[in-house]
């Protein structure tokens, strides 16, 4: 009897040991692990660089919010030191002001020159507003992207191989109502602004490397 009692016990330790290396196996792992990373869509070069909006269709109201989609993106392009020389987004919106006639609209290479720039990252706004769904707020943006060589008159990005990308990289930018309450956004034009704010940080991931913590939010800092 207590030689059958020992076996059980024996087997019972055994089989918790088994347990916890496997728990113990996928800590370390779990630690150890390289956060995912997702690498930019195109290496873009360290030149003198200028962001600029279009909303042909007149989607984003009020218009500050263009220039905080221009902005945003502009600041995360130089906190992450992709570029080191970037133009104010306020020079190019005048610029186009100024020199936009109707019938006869300015191009974006007279544009980047007019503020000195050598290349221009071109943002077409296809859509941009907040729902108000059942659950709350649901923020939305479309965006589309194009890297232009001021200097070479061309596009970089993305590459017109016949392939669709002749209308520019697509960006879809989206805020949950859970993201919403977590930061203490309830109002229309506080969700407005997280969105701007949102879509120009999306265009510039277009041109960085970005780690993400295995939930799927961005390490801080990046």
């Amino acid at each position: 009897m207590n030689c059958y009692f020992l076996v059980r016990c024996f087997c019972l330790l055994l089989l918790l040991l088994t347990a916890g290396s496997c728990n113990i196996a996928q800590t370390v792992d779990a630690i150890t692990r390289p956060d995912p990373e997702i690498k930019a869509k195109y290496e873009i070069a360290d030149r003198t660089t200028v962001i600029i909006v279009d909303d042909p269709g007149s989607h984003v109201n009020p218009v500050r919010l263009r220039r905080e989609i221009a902005s945003s993106a502009t600041e995360k392009l130089l906190q992450r030191r992709a570029i080191s020389d970037m133009i104010d987004p306020r020079d190019a919106f005048q610029v186009a002001r100024k020199l936009d006639k109707p019938g006869d609209p300015v191009s974006l290479d007279d544009i980047g020159r007019a503020v000195g720039a050598s290349q221009l990252i071109y943002i077409e706004v296809i859509g941009f507003g907040i729902q108000q769904g059942p659950r709350g707020l649901q923020p939305r943006a479309d965006l589309r992207v194009k890297l232009i060589d001021v200097d070479g008159r061309r596009r970089l990005y993305p590459a017109d191989d016949g392939s669709g990308g002749s209308f520019g990289a697509s960006v879809s930018v989206s805020i949950t109502q859970q993201e919403l309450q977590s930061i203490g956004v309830d109002r229309l034009n506080e969700a407005q602004m997280e969105l701007a704010k949102r879509s120009g940080v999306a265009v510039a991931r277009l041109f960085i490397n970005t780690k993400y913590t295995p939930s799927g939010d961005p390490l801080l800092g990046q």
